[in-house]
């Protein structure tokens, strides 16, 4: 018999998986042990989700691992009590903490997973592109009438320095004032009063902020430790005479950090690709395999960046921006043309998945809007099942956008209840979206449900 959960109840168990899922596999396999009169304490802890599937839902695949990060100032794991602490302010962080443990234990989820995001991209496309341009033309520094000292270095490390802290500092409260509050009300419970997710959302990203500036100083700290070795080993070679060249090692070396800090940098550029390839395919309307593929490709270098880069980072890209606009573009160029325009349908298909992500991350502005008024219409729902794609393949695509809060399902149920009493073919993708539903432990659209079932 399947097993049923609700939202609230799942993540008001993260801590308590493993014993669940034991749990489970003694009940599956009719292997339950005897009990005794003593009553088991179930302690929470931080468990790793990284092994399950990818396929599965995003917010599975976060990493709870928190061992390597400084506690929060209301983890649980953090030695002390309430009654041993000093100042009103961490008593009465306690005690809010206290009343909302679900709350408690997203806000850890969510800091460390930001933090943990945040420390490569601030390296990669703040502090060191300002550094490395600022910072390393020894040549200039050592072949001029009067060459520069390792004092004078020093000064100019610390007024880069400086500005990396500003630039830092900027993009940390920037980036997770809006990312924090995104996921947590994304993640939270849905009866969770706005009161008590604003306070909760404030603690932790003024938390994530002190920490991120920490990163910041740190970053900095280590670019000019390493700089100042470099010209000091740099100084001592040109006083010897030994002319200034760049080893293969030092060329792929900073070959690297480019590539890196082009993959994390403010532009996003796997993304701007993306963008691009969808553009081509909709401006031509009929596209051949290799086009295909070619969106194919560079969808996959995309996937592993937004789950590698993008918590953490600026969500008012324009890179972004850009990529939902030509999705509801491609949408939008299939349902005023139908039979004649395909191509562009195929692209969004291919691509929605990466859409529902940013999305569920909190970055998009306003394409669910349009996707909900292109999609929850009779009119194109029937344009879109009468079209090029399978009933499976339309049931994906739904699923994908339901999952993603991209479209209403309480919306798409009320288009289909109208659709399936006299379109087969509707019949066909609403029990395709049912069954991905129940694969995944959705038990929505009730109603629909009643009346297939």
């Amino acid at each position: 018999m399947p097993l049923w959960f609700s939202k609230q109840f799942l993540i008001s168990s993260i801590p308590y998986f493993e014993d669940l899922f034991q749990l489970l596999s003694d009940l599956t396999s009719k292997n339950i042990r005897p009990g005794n009169s003593c009553t088991k304490k179930v302690r929470p802890r931080s468990i790793s989700l990284g092994s399950l599937n990818s396929g599965q839902k995003y917010v599975s695949r976060i990493s709870l691992g928190g061992t390597d990060a400084s506690p929060s100032p209301w983890s649980s794991s953090r030695p002390g009590t309430p009654t041993d602490k000093n100042g009103i302010k961490e008593r009465l962080i306690d005690s809010f903490f206290h009343q909302h443990k679900v709350l408690q234990e997203l806000c850890e989820v969510i800091v460390d997973r930001v933090i943990k995001n945040a420390s490569h991209t601030i390296k990669l496309s703040c502090v060191q592109p300002m550094f490395t341009k600022g910072g390393t033309d020894y040549e200039e520094y050592f072949n001029t009438a009067s060459p520069v000292s390792l004092g004078d270095y020093t000064k100019m490390l610390e007024s880069l320095g400086d500005d990396c802290k500003v630039a830092g500092d900027k993009l940390v409260r920037h980036s997770f004032s809006k990312t924090i509050k995104g996921a947590l009300t994304l993640l939270a419970p849905p009866d969770t009063d706005s009161h008590v997710l604003e306070i909760a959302s404030s603690l932790a990203t003024s938390h994530a902020i002190k920490l991120g500036e920490q990163i910041v100083l740190s970053a900095v700290s280590d670019a000019k430790s390493k700089l100042s070795e470099e010209f000091a080993r740099k100084e001592s070679k040109s006083k010897a005479g030994v002319p200034l060249q760049h080893s293969t090692k030092v060329e792929q070396s900073h070959q690297r950090h480019i590539d890196d800090t082009n993959a994390v940098g403010s532009k996003f550029q796997s993304l701007a690709d993306l963008t691009m390839a969808l553009k081509v395919v909709c401006d031509k309307g009929v596209c051949c395999e290799k086009d295909f593929l070619q969106l194919e490709e560079v969808k996959q270098k995309v996937t592993i960046h937004v789950e590698k880069y993008f918590i953490g980072c600026d969500s008012s890209l324009q890179t972004i921006q850009h990529f939902e606009t030509q999705v509801v573009s491609c949408l939008t160029s299939f349902f005023s043309e139908p039979g004649q325009l395909n191509a562009p349908l195929r692209a969004a298909v291919e691509v929605m998945d990466i859409l529902s992500l940013l999305n569920m991350m909190g970055y998009l502005s306003s394409s669910a809007a349009e996707l909900e008024s292109l999609i929850c219409n009779i009119t194109n729902l029937q344009t879109l099942i009468n079209g090029p794609l399978r009933n499976d393949e339309i049931g994906k695509f739904l699923f994908v956008m339901i999952e993603g809060s991209l479209i209403s399902h309480l919306s798409l149920e009320g288009v289909f209840l109208q659709l399936v009493r006299d379109d087969d073919s509707a019949k066909a993708v609403a029990y395709s979206l049912l069954r991905l539903q129940d694969s995944e432990g959705q038990a929505i659209m009730v109603r629909l449900r009643k009346l297939l079932l």
